[in-house]
């Protein structure tokens, strides 16, 4: 059984490693129109069920307190907007979907250099 550590390696801070995506097509049956915070919140949502066993992602998930989002092309220029919804502040519609209380709320700056 392995064991996971919840912790950077100085005790500091909490640091989660794990990946994982979650892509919606238009001519899938199961298309359901989801924002651009809805798909990257399923996307993050399976990086923790990937992170952890199933009996520790309670704690895993109430130790996160910070959530950072990359500014998009639709965020930065109104041509660019999504059809299916926008947010005005992506890390807090992010934390809210996943059931965080994040204490920091980080949304990059535009201009490609995040």
């Amino acid at each position: 059984m392995a064991t996971h550590k919840i912790t950077s390696s100085d005790g500091s801070c909490p640091v989660i490693i794990s990946a994982a995506q979650f892509t919606e097509r238009l001519e899938s049956p199961s298309f359901a129109a989801l924002s651009p915070a809805d798909i990257t919140a399923k996307a993050a949502q399976a990086a923790i069920d990937h992170a952890l066993p199933k009996a520790r992602r309670a704690e895993l998930v109430a130790a996160i307190d910070t959530v950072m989002a990359v500014r998009t092309f639709e965020d930065s220029a109104p041509v660019f907007a999504s059809p299916f919804g926008r947010s005005n502040n992506m890390p807090a519609s992010i934390a809210k979907r996943l059931g965080l209380s994040a204490n920091h709320l980080i949304w990059g700056t535009s201009g490609g250099d995040t």
